[in-house]
């Protein structure tokens, strides 16, 4: 028997537009898609039982009887009845202003512990294998175009296809990412079957920050380089040209391995993105996710805005970018610290301390209140106070200003006739073996009359060893040669310190133990070898920038 509707009922109507039901309350004027608790056909009360037995005779299939707890039940909405729409009211149906039926609510199950876990894999498996792409890219890069255009450059010849400031321009820091990235991904091989890859990532994203800063910097540099070369240096461009048909290179033009470091720091924010969300809250490696994927975040920011910022209102001649982090908000430059605040917008300086001119660092005692820190007293005798997180990471500041202080204080101005005169009285100089790359301590000194550089044993001081300067083609500062490519640790550490005479069929190559060493002996021999050099040769105030720069 049909019930009454009460004030309270909604009613149902078909529209033919939709060929669906909606649902119509006379009491409030609602109208909805959705089935509500209560309704009316026509002119009496349908329950869902009453549904089912219409459903009983018609075309559309019956779920099965005896599947009385079968989940989707409760999805399931009466779309359809054999004998048509049902009767409706006297007016009519209310008009119909709700837009395209909305889908049916599906209810979002929540995966399992196992299905995250095999997810997480899969992410974990993904961080590897494009890191082994990545590597093997930038091996290529190496193998294809910079061994063989440093190995034309070092023959010193005027009519050498490349120079080494080809090499510096288009591959700057390179070989630092390479050696960067293959020791990421031992250690991510290493830890392949534990997946605990936080702390690795976390580790790999503060290295990552200073190498790719200075890459991505000097880019746009780079390409316009290249650029220029098929209308300028057609030589050099056909020579690329080769390259590109190595077998390795797979038709890959230098450009297409240049562009992959810039691309490679967005892929790790969304690796990590992804890994950290399916990893279970509590998972022993969540806290190193999150803190890896806001360091990677930190420098994905810091290589699209900060240093476009800093550029505007830092750059000057010689001065190069060290280090930046969260003693404050500090910028630490060869000559220069500066400090800010941060803004919504970036930072705000409040002020500038000059590293030179008779500055000191100091570390500061341990107190209660500062634990770690240490202070930068200017050449006014002003002091600033500095301290940071952790005891490392304070060491690491100490140092890097100290650093930078010292190598402004420590060299001091010398007329060419002193720096001869120092290289003929002799140093000891770091020889490297043009061969292996192997080093060792070596007494050097310029002959009397300033036509040999000769060396020999640091005890004795007697140089059993000597080459004609007349016969030197090429003077260079810096880790160039392929000796000290074939050194570990020579371009990291002793870059700075490095210089290089070419000879026709070999190299004699240096580091200087000390910032004097170095501008004494590249200075005196520049007045040697310079005006035949296929090198450009660099003044002190040049070597003063290259070095600060480098440094």
């Amino acid at each position: 028997m049909a019930t009454p509707a009460a004030a309270s009922d909604w009613i149902r109507y078909w529209d033919e537009a939709s060929s669906d039901y909606y649902y119509h309350r006379p009491a409030t004027g609602e109208t909805s898609w959705e089935q509500p608790d209560r309704w009316i056909c026509g002119e009496g009360y349908e329950s869902e039982d009453s549904a089912r037995r219409s459903r009983a005779g018609s075309s559309l299939p019956l779920e099965d009887e005896d599947d009385v707890d079968a989940p989707e039940e409760d999805l399931f909405v009466v779309r359809a009845s054999l004998s048509g729409p049902p009767p409706l009211p006297a007016g009519g149906p209310p008009p119909l202003s709700l837009g395209a039926p909305p889908p049916l609510p599906v209810a979002a199950a929540e995966p399992s512990s196992a299905q995250r876990e095999e997810r997480r894999r899969r992410v974990l498996g993904e961080i590897l294998s494009t890191e082994r792409t990545y590597v093997a890219a930038l091996q290529t890069l190496e193998k294809v175009y910079m061994v063989p255009m440093r190995m034309v450059a070092d023959a010193g010849a005027k009519v050498a296809i490349f120079s080494h400031a080809d090499l510096d321009t288009v591959f700057l820091n390179l070989d630092v990412l390479l050696k960067l990235h293959a020791r990421f991904l031992e250690r991510l091989e290493q830890e392949e079957a534990s997946g605990h890859f936080g702390a690795i990532l976390s580790g790999a994203a503060k290295d990552i920050k200073g190498c790719y800063t200075r890459y991505i910097s000097n880019y746009a540099q780079a390409e316009a380089h290249i650029s220029a070369l098929a209308s300028k240096a057609p030589d050099k461009h056909r020579y690329l040209e080769v390259c590109k048909s190595h077998p390795d290179a797979g038709g890959l033009d230098v450009r297409s391995f240049l562009i992959q470091p810039i691309q490679r720091v967005p892929r790790y924010r969304l690796l990590l993105e992804e890994l950290l969300a399916h990893t279970e809250p509590g998972h022993p490696d969540e806290a190193d996710l999150r803190e890896a994927l806001a360091r990677i975040r930190e420098v994905a920011a810091f290589i699209n805005e900060e240093t476009r910022v800093l550029e505007k209102s830092l750059v000057r001649q010689g001065r190069a970018f060290v280090r930046e982090g969260e003693l404050t908000k500090v910028f630490l430059f060869s000559d220069l610290l500066v400090y800010g605040v941060p803004t919504g917008r970036g930072y705000v300086q409040k002020g500038q301390i000059p590293l030179g001119e008779g500055t000191r660092v100091e570390r500061l005692p341990r107190t209660e209140h500062l634990t770690h820190g240490f202070a930068v007293v200017d050449g006014h005798g002003k002091g600033y106070t500095w301290h940071g997180e952790s005891e490392a990471e304070t060491g690491e500041w100490f140092e890097e200003v100290q650093r930078a202080v010292a190598i402004l204080a420590m060299v001091a101005r010398k007329t060419a006739l002193e720096h001869f005169t120092a290289a003929k009285a002799g140093c000891t100089l770091i020889k490297f073996n043009h061969r292996d790359g192997r080093s060792s301590p070596r007494w050097v000194r310029i002959s009397a009359d300033g036509s040999a550089i000769c060396w020999g044993d640091t005890k004795s001081k007697e140089c059993k060893s000597m080459m004609a300067l007349s016969k030197a083609v090429a003077l260079m500062h810096g880790a160039k040669s392929a000796a000290f490519y074939r050194a570990q640790g020579a371009k990291k550490d002793r870059d700075w310190l490095c210089f290089s005479l070419l000879f026709r069929g070999r190299t004699l190559d240096f580091a200087a133990t000390t910032a004097e060493g170095l501008f004494t002996w590249y200075l005196a021999l520049a007045a040697l070898v310079g005006p035949r050099s296929s090198e450009p040769i660099l003044d002190e105030e040049a070597l003063r920038a290259r070095v600060a720069e480098m440094i």
